[in-house]
């Protein structure tokens, strides 16, 4: 990775990857990504993909990431190895193409761009719509990511944002960091840096020795492979088999070169109770909670943040007295929860 790539990517408030001149399809492909991570991504791509191996799209959604991706690897200059030796097209793109419809019956909607879509409908013909002209650069495998079975191909970028629940990131840990090549490969997960799945912070505390991290994009947390991950260290899984002080010594054992936003701390801090709730009780996890209003007092009354920051703190507060959290977590997807026809 250049260096010029790897300030841009540390010094994430700054204007480098807002006010990168992207190509038009990569700034409107429909999607959830900001323009900061589409722009890692496509840089990603066409700076340092060397073709050593495949790049993974872990939750295509409807498809800016891989469309980020592909671009960044049309306009590439640098590729110079033959792709069919891994017997498959260079982007291997993951999505089980739905969200899933509201329990209680009642519809819900969202749009993004000019798609209105339905929770419980499949995405898949408008994902496949927006990538077509980039078929012959992704192979795009819709269903339940650990359905699966994934080949030993070596993978030279591996971007994540699939990692809803403990499954999830198990798959993901078993099957693709192991397939890093080391030195070289570029690990994005885009949920490391939110309030919520706190067994992304679990297993990467547990795996820090295997990982130089490169810096913060919006929510996505960026690592170099630096070494081979053995199969013995990637079978156990720390926040489903590890004891409660072991996962918090994890969770909280990251050392970030730079000072982190006072949001970031926030978010950190909010994932680390639900840790604790996930793990422990309910009790333990608010008591955790007892002083983060005067902790993060600025945040909760940051003019254009604080809103959202005092949402998900109650939002946490709420889920976590409820035992809702419980609930919520622990399976995907749910029978019930299956793409309507």
């Amino acid at each position: 990775m250049s260096e010029m790539l790897i300030k841009e990517i540390r010094f994430r408030n700054s204007e480098d990857l807002t006010c990168r001149i992207l190509p038009p399809d990569v700034v409107n492909a429909e999607g959830m990504l900001s323009r900061e991570e589409r722009s890692l991504l496509y840089l990603l791509a066409r700076d340092h993909y060397r073709g050593d191996g495949v790049l993974i799209d872990g939750g295509s959604f409807l498809g800016s990431s891989t469309v980020s991706l592909a671009h960044g690897i049309r306009d590439n200059t640098h590729s110079q190895n033959d792709m069919s030796v891994f017997r498959c097209k260079p982007i291997q793109a993951f999505e089980i193409g739905f969200l899933p419809r509201l329990k209680n019956g009642k519809e819900k909607f969202k749009e993004w761009g000019a798609f209105k879509y339905r929770f419980g409908d499949s995405f898949i013909p408008r994902l496949e719509q927006n990538i077509e002209n980039y078929s012959d650069l992704i192979d795009l495998h819709v269903g339940d990511l650990v359905d699966f079975k994934c080949p030993a191909t070596p993978i030279e970028i591996c971007f994540i944002d699939v990692g809803k629940s403990v499954q999830l990131d198990d798959y993901v840990n078993k099957n693709f960091l192991a397939n890093l090549i080391p030195g070289k490969s570029i690990l994005v997960n885009q949920d490391f840096y939110f309030d919520r799945l706190p067994w992304i912070k679990v297993m990467m505390g547990y795996l820090k020795d295997y990982f130089e991290w490169i810096g913060q994009v919006r929510t996505s947390v960026v690592y170099k492979n630096t070494k081979k991950i053995p199969q013995e260290v990637l079978s156990y899984n720390p926040f489903r088999d590890g004891t409660l002080d072991e996962c918090i010594a994890y969770h909280d054992s990251h050392v970030f070169p730079d000072d982190q936003s006072p949001i970031t701390l926030s978010r950190l801090a909010l994932s680390r109770a639900l840790l604790i709730a996930l793990k422990s009780t309910k009790e333990l996890a608010l008591a955790d909670l007892k002083d983060f209003e005067r902790i993060h007092a600025n945040v909760l009354s940051d003019r254009k943040h604080g809103d959202d920051a005092r949402m998900r703190y109650e939002r946490t507060v709420r889920q976590i007295s409820s035992g809702m959290i419980l609930k919520q977590w622990g399976y995907y997807p749910s029978l019930e929860f299956q793409p309507a026809l």
